[in-house]
């Protein structure tokens, strides 16, 4: 099962860009994998549809606004994830994640979410 790990960001604006640099890490730590699938999603676009469709599973590295002190990581989860993304805007970026996994939910295409059993 391929995971996609997204990461979301504008390199631009700092510590905004987070995601983008992280998969740029991880790409550098673990080289090519057959089973993960490492994506710079800059600041998000309708095109990554497919590829969050195509996945087994997803997880996606962002910086949000987490009413927290800086450098605050969280991991949402299945519903929580969910929950999070239908509240507020939290992002900066042209399309929303959550349009993004809306449109794989209804193509009946939207990966598993991490930690839960196959």
């Amino acid at each position: 099962m391929n995971t996609l790990v997204l990461g979301i960001g504008n390199t631009l604006l700092t510590d905004e860009g987070i995601g983008v640099h992280v998969i740029h890490a991880l790409a550098e730590q673990l080289g090519d994998t057959d089973d993960v699938t490492l994506l710079d999603g800059g600041t998000l676009s309708f095109t990554l549809a497919a590829a969050i469709e195509d996945a087994g599973r997803l997880i996606v590295v962002d910086a949000s606004e987490l009413k927290a002190a800086p450098g605050t990581v969280r991991t949402f989860v299945a519903s929580d994830m969910d929950a999070f993304l239908s509240g507020p805007r939290r992002s900066v970026h042209e399309v929303g994640l959550m349009d993004l996994m809306t449109i794989a939910r209804l193509a009946d295409r939207l990966p598993e979410h991490p930690g839960t059993d196959s």
